[in-house]
């Protein structure tokens, strides 16, 4: 497209000219030359702002046992669908249960330990940071507690007896992993990893920094409900990020979060539970106790400046419950926490942080495709 001069520019332009006549020949070349690249300069700016309109682009897919969503404002498309379901295999050849050749699986049926690529150890290193600063209520060594409740194979057809219980818990704990350079080492054969519980925030966090290499500055991404944006939509509209948020009689009306540069996931729901017997339970485990969470959460969303911290703090606060989880946030001001719970009584409350409040939009309720 050529970059035409408004009558404006024209009229400047040959003002300008004019005036190079009561210049010496050398210097009226380059007085020429310099008139030439300022509205060389200037028509491209115009072209610019003139450009076409922003447009919005989207990719959906399938991905580790659900799907994903990608939005992304531009003048023209720049994500391959391709490129994105590449990465996230590429993840899964790491930290999915479901491949039995990925790195995880090979470390849960190695005796000591694997060499770990970038992706293993960035995961296995956040799960451990965040298990310190929750004294393991966090904990990716679960994964013999969950074998023992039947979470893999679906048959629960009965409660495992305490004696059962802390046999189990002999091979847990993240205190027993540790590093012998690239190589995960573990000092129990048993000792197996499970990273549900941060995976899937992990992979929205590597869409975002792919996205960024291509230039994409605003964008939304949701997988398997765990979401990060960043920017906004044109016209400095916020990205539609929804959540459920309790309303008169304790229903759940989904509202949208504004959200800039930062992530919200979420764990537990009003139909994540098991039934084993004549008895319910959640889909969490306390690592402690060694058993499903019993402390009335329904459901933790947690707002976070990544989608790896708040996909493993959401775990950690289902465990550590209402008043622990509400103190721990207390002094971190880039924090989100938004809980539902039941009562002793049976009533259904909830609760929020400061921060997690100011997120809530008071008018607009987000379209049913955000989360």
């Amino acid at each position: 497209m050529p970059y035409l001069l408004s009558p404006a520019l024209c009229g400047a332009f040959f003002c300008l000219f004019n005036i190079s006549h009561y210049f010496h020949p050398m210097n009226r070349l380059l007085y020429i030359f310099f008139l030439i690249a300022l509205v060389s300069i200037t028509s491209f700016r115009h072209h610019q702002s003139i450009s076409s309109p922003l447009k919005v682009f989207s990719i959906s897919g399938f991905a580790q046992g659900t799907s994903y969503h990608i939005r992304y404002s531009g003048e023209y498309p720049l994500l391959n669908k391709a490129d994105i379901d590449s990465l996230l295999n590429k993840l899964d050849s790491s930290l999915s249960l479901y491949k039995s050749y990925s790195l995880i699986n090979q470390f849960n049926h190695s005796r000591s330990g694997i060499i770990a690529d970038d992706h293993f150890s960035n995961v296995v290193n956040k799960a451990v940071e965040i298990s310190e600063k929750t004294n393991g209520s966090f904990d990716i060594t679960i994964k013999p507690l969950l074998s023992l409740w039947g979470f893999y194979n679906n048959k629960r057809s009965r409660i495992p007896t305490l004696g059962e219980i802390n046999k189990i818990k002999m091979h847990v704990g993240y205190q027993k992993l540790k590093w012998e350079g690239a190589r995960l080492m573990k000092d129990d054969p048993l000792i197996q990893l499970e990273c549900d519980g941060i995976a899937q925030g992990y992979s929205v966090d590597q869409i975002a920094s792919y996205m960024n290499h291509l230039g994409i500055h605003n964008y939304q991404i949701e997988l398997g409900g765990e979401v990060f944006v960043k920017g906004k939509m044109p016209q400095d509209v916020f990205w539609k990020t929804g959540l459920d948020i309790l309303h008169a009689n304790a229903n759940p009306r989904e509202h949208q979060l504004l959200l800039e540069n930062e992530a919200v996931t979420t764990s537990g729901s009003f139909s994540k539970f098991s039934k084993i017997g004549n008895s319910y339970f959640g889909h969490i485990l306390d690592p402690e106790e060694g058993r499903p969470v019993d402390n009335g959460i329904i459901s933790v969303s947690v707002i976070a400046q990544d989608a790896i911290t708040a996909d493993a703090y959401d775990n950690a606060f289902m465990v550590m419950g209402v008043m622990k989880s509400m103190r721990y946030v207390q002094d971190k001001t880039k924090t989100g926490l938004y809980i539902i719970y039941r009562t002793r009584n049976g009533v259904i409350k909830d609760t929020a942080n400061p921060y997690f409040k100011t997120k809530i939009s008071p008018f607009a309720e987000a379209s049913p495709h955000s989360r």
